[in-house]
């Protein structure tokens, strides 16, 4: 049985308005070539990146796509930063999808992790980069 069901909120909405809530919308071991690194053969051919993406956006106020965003943009923004050129630095590639996921409308803050499988065997490397937009509890916060 396929049938749609119209869900209604549990009617504790107002109660849990003392704690904080978040929500991420995360895209998890997205596979993508690009062109990373510093040695003469990792700039002669792309090479494997994974990547863990993960937005924080608010509830949604109606249970539609449109009220949040959708994790196909995620992979969409990391697939075509991925095929704009060459990044001698994973770092460089974490904190520029960073800013332009930062960017789309509704999200607040970013949580991404790159994954380079094949830079250190047996090992992978990987970086971390965080942004989050500025609230009053986070106005100190620094980037890259």
């Amino acid at each position: 049985m396929n049938e749609h069901r119209r869900i209604t909120g549990s009617g504790l909405h107002g109660a849990m308005a003392g704690l904080e809530q978040t929500l991420w919308v995360r895209a998890e071991r997205v596979r993508l070539m690009a062109s990373v690194g510093i040695y003469r053969g990792e700039k002669e051919k792309r090479q494997e990146i994974l990547l863990d993406i993960a937005a924080e956006v608010p509830e949604p106020e109606a249970d539609q796509i449109g009220d949040t965003i959708d994790y196909r943009t995620l992979v969409d923004q990391a697939r075509q930063l991925s095929e704009e050129g060459h990044f001698e630095l994973i770092e460089t590639y974490a904190c520029e999808l960073g800013r332009r996921l930062i960017a789309l409308g509704g999200v607040t803050a970013v949580d991404l992790e790159l994954y380079k499988p094949r830079a250190i065997a047996p090992a992978m490397a990987s970086v971390r980069f965080r942004i989050r937009k500025p609230t009053p509890a986070h106005d100190g916060w620094r980037g890259c």
